[in-house]
């Protein structure tokens, strides 16, 4: 690619979860735009900051930025289906893992008797969260790792989803097409979609796995 190697790499890492995790998407674009300017000398005390002097360096530093940007759309050129083609994909959104939350009530009766060393991390690390949000935790991560153990956990619909890429105010969100079939673009991968949770389950079975 003619990139340095480590910027090369982390670029090709972000490539891999671009259809598959927005959110780890835009973390690792960002750690990549991060290694840009410390390769290129630019300094500032933000992101920000270091883009803008990347700007007025010399023009191999702009030119060195204008390839990358130029290779990142070559590959928005590929289409999504042939990312991701082959992957079992089910996408838990965040508006169904907010439906499961650990809160102190529950922590308390679940571990009623269990003194294991896993239950004291857990209480350890949960204790200044569970202070500075009153309705709990959302599990978002662990109710990932439960619907991998027992998908039967929620209740999915296959739907087509992207990442957004250009829109201005969406950009990096991942966006499913909930309109009826019709207006579905074929190019668009089909994921299943998560879009109820049988909360009293995942608990116990959090509980069961992990608190005692």
């Amino acid at each position: 690619m003619g990139l340095p190697e480590k910027i090369e790499k982390a670029y090709r890492a972000a490539i891999k979860v671009k259809s598959i995790d927005a959110n780890a998407f835009g973390v690792l674009v960002g750690r990549v735009v991060d290694m840009v300017c410390s390769d290129r000398g630019a300094s500032g005390r933000s992101l920000h900051d270091r883009l803008k002097d990347l700007a007025h360096l010399a023009v191999s530093g702009r030119d060195h930025l204008r390839d990358l940007t130029k290779r990142f759309d070559a590959a928005e050129q590929i289409a999504p289906g042939d990312r991701v083609a082959g992957l079992p994909i089910t996408l838990v959104p965040l508006d169904v893992t907010t439906q499961v939350r650990l809160t102190r009530d529950f922590l308390q009766h679940a571990g009623q008797g269990s003194a294991t060393p896993l239950m004291s991390a857990v209480h350890d690390l949960t204790q200044q969260p569970l202070h500075s949000q009153g309705e709990g935790m959302a599990m978002h991560d662990p109710l990932a790792v439960a619907v991998a153990i027992d998908p039967s956990l929620v209740t999915c619909t296959a739907l087509p989803v992207c990442t957004e890429t250009r829109g201005p105010h969406t950009i990096g969100m991942t966006v499913a097409d909930r309109r009826p079939a019709a207006y579905w673009r074929s190019d668009m991968p089909r994921l299943e979609v998560a879009l109820a949770v049988d909360t009293p389950r995942v608990l116990k079975l959090f509980a069961t796995r992990v608190l005692t």
